[in-house]
């Protein structure tokens, strides 16, 4: 149990954008926090609340949370190892732009071990194929993303050594692959109301209180929280330009 904690401090980082942790209102923030504290404290029930925290995020596709949930299904700490879950998870925040689930993707389809943070390979449930093509797709994506020089020095040597496995023709491929890669895109509606469009709901008395974390995984938007209170004064169409003014 110690190595496990020890492995996830490695590893851990904030959120999709930097100081977003200071959102007292945003719930993969909350979460974050507690983790952080059942990493530092060795305390298993703080990363159950964490979790408590994150897991209904998993319904409004954030990407954050996707990755967090799925580290603890991979470090067996909530319950368990579950490798399929947490790939499923992985797969999902990294099509979403999650850098650190690109990472971890690209480790999984590595599988050199003494290169990576995260591996299963030796373990009888992993269920993974080694990839490399693959891996080197995901650690080029992850080079474009990286923020921090812990993950652009980690990925410069990684690549290097998926490289050097593979032919010319072979990197050429993922290159071409990676230059038309997008991540999946959430509107301001989903991300607010869950819904496509504004346009069908009904202007109508209410008081909307919204927090909303634009991270990479909604349009590779590099916007932080942000807090707001919309009355029902305004139309649904002057409440939209509201909604974008707070974003250019």
């Amino acid at each position: 149990m110690k190595y496990i904690f020890t492995i996830i401090t490695l590893i851990m980082i904030t959120g999709c954008i930097p100081n977003t942790r200071y959102s007292i209102t945003d719930d993969y923030i909350i979460g974050l926090r507690w983790f952080e504290r059942g990493i530092q404290r060795n305390r298993m029930d703080n990363i159950v609340i964490a979790m408590d925290y994150w897991k209904p995020l998993l319904k409004k596709a954030d990407c954050d949370a996707q990755y967090r949930v799925g580290l603890v299904y991979f470090m067996g700490i909530d319950k368990p190892h579950d490798f399929k879950d947490a790939h499923k998870l992985w797969l999902k925040a990294a099509k979403g732009n999650q850098q650190r689930a690109q990472w971890a993707l690209g480790d999984l389809y590595f599988q050199d071990e003494k290169s990576v943070y995260h591996h299963c390979a030796k373990t009888p449930d992993c269920n993974i194929k080694k990839d490399i093509p693959e891996a080197l797709f995901w650690y080029k994506l992850f080079a474009k993303s990286a923020k921090y020089e812990n993950e652009k020095k980690y990925v410069k040597n990684i690549i290097q050594l998926t490289e050097a496995q593979l032919t010319e023709k072979e990197i050429k491929a993922v290159e071409i692959r990676v230059s038309k890669w997008t991540p999946t895109p959430r509107t301001v509606a989903q991300e607010i109301y869950g819904k496509k469009n504004l346009t069908n709901r009904p202007t109508r008395p209410l008081l909307y209180t919204v927090s909303l974390r634009y991270t990479l995984c909604k349009w590779s938007l590099s916007v932080k929280s942000v807090s707001m209170r919309l009355y029902s004064t305004v139309d649904i169409n002057k409440r939209d330009q509201s909604i974008k003014r707070l974003l250019q």
